[in-house]
């Protein structure tokens, strides 16, 4: 595919188009879960997982990062998608960067601290493109994790709702719904 910047805001569009594409060129607009209910914020926690997710290199150029670490995720109210990376020695154990923020040090000094979360809303594209390709290898185990606690809960209005909001995603949910 010779295409240089993605055009579509749907994030279903989104992942069919980059297949192919160099991750230098790729452009990622800012996006959120569709259909995700109003006020809805989830969390959850997946321990050590195995990954693959493009990553800032110190020259500011993009490569592959594949690694298995401690991931969290989380869907805010408004249903921007964020990965967070835990664990200590970030830099030595080669997390992924997805930017560099600026910070004021002692003495009016000033340095890049790199950045070990990627969000679906964020300002940078690295950031985007992460959020993206982490939710693609994930998006199974986030809708089984939330359905499951509010299922637990006796919430089954606001499961339904999210249930909607994965099904472009993962069709086979709305199946296994069900079937039970």
């Amino acid at each position: 595919m010779k295409q240089n910047t993605l055009i579509s805001s749907d994030p279903m569009d989104l992942l069919n188009q980059m297949r192919g594409l160099e991750i230098k060129d790729t452009k990622i607009p800012k996006f959120t879960m569709p259909y995700w209910p109003q006020g809805v914020l989830i969390s959850g926690y997946f321990g050590k997982r195995d990954y693959n997710v493009p990553s800032l290199q110190d020259s500011g150029l993009l490569s592959w990062n594949k690694g298995k670490h401690k991931i969290s995720f989380l869907v805010d109210v408004k249903g921007a998608i964020r990965f967070d990376f835990h664990g200590p020695f970030k830099k030595l154990r080669d997390f992924p960067v997805f930017d560099k923020e600026l910070c004021h040090g002692d003495y009016g000094r000033t340095y890049h601290e790199p950045v070990y979360w990627a969000c679906s809303d964020h300002d940078k594209n690295t950031s985007r493109l992460g959020a993206l390709i982490l939710f693609d290898q994930f998006k199974s185990e986030i809708l089984s994790k939330v359905l499951m606690e509010f299922k637990n809960s006796n919430h089954n209005d606001i499961a339904t709702v999210i249930n909607k909001a994965f099904d472009p995603f993962v069709p086979f949910a709305t199946a296994n719904l069900l079937s039970e």
